[in-house]
């Protein structure tokens, strides 16, 4: 083989390689889409947001400590526990407010890709849905000062919210 063609295709493997390592890796990873990366927590503190009760409305509304400011934190995984009655549902929303008065549903924006590789930009919410008695968690990013879970609930639950926040 020539020894333009052998530098040639050791060039083009090296950028190859160079491209591939450059890239960014975005992976859902075990915690899903919209969760924050902690590349590593010096401190956290768990507080409960909502203790156990019985919330016995067919369908009603309810937040949790409100407002909760935490502004020193950097992400916060949020742990919901739900005794659910039958076929009754608990959704637990996140709420983000910069000034404890102005609240907006959590989102978070993230690509797939079909099979042909095109890709769809999606948006989801920080958002838990519960219809049996079990705990589910999901990590959520710190945005403005404070931040609450509103609680949907169709049916008889009693939820029980725990966070444990992380810098």
């Amino acid at each position: 083989m020539n020894a333009k063609i052998k530098l040639l295709i050791v060039v083009m493997v090296t950028a190859l390689m160079g491209l591939i390592a450059a890239a960014p890796m975005a992976s859902a990873g075990p915690l899903g889409p919209g969760a924050p990366d902690l590349p590593s927590v010096n401190y956290y503190q768990t507080f409960t947001l909502f203790s156990a009760r019985a919330l016995t409305s067919s369908t009603s509304t309810t937040y949790t400590l409100s407002p909760t400011r935490f502004p020193q934190w950097t992400a916060a995984d949020i742990f919901v526990t739900a005794d659910v009655s039958g076929t009754d549902t608990l959704t637990a929303t996140v709420q983000y407010s910069p000034d404890g008065s102005n609240w907006s549903n959590g989102t978070y924006t993230y690509v797939t890709f079909n099979s042909t590789g095109t890709a769809t930009l999606n948006t989801g919410t920080y958002q838990l849905v519960l219809n049996s008695d079990t705990t589910s968690f999901m990590r959520v990013p710190m945005v403005g000062e404070y931040m609450r879970l509103k609680i949907d609930n169709g049916g008889a639950v009693t939820p029980t919210i725990k966070a444990t926040f992380k810098r």
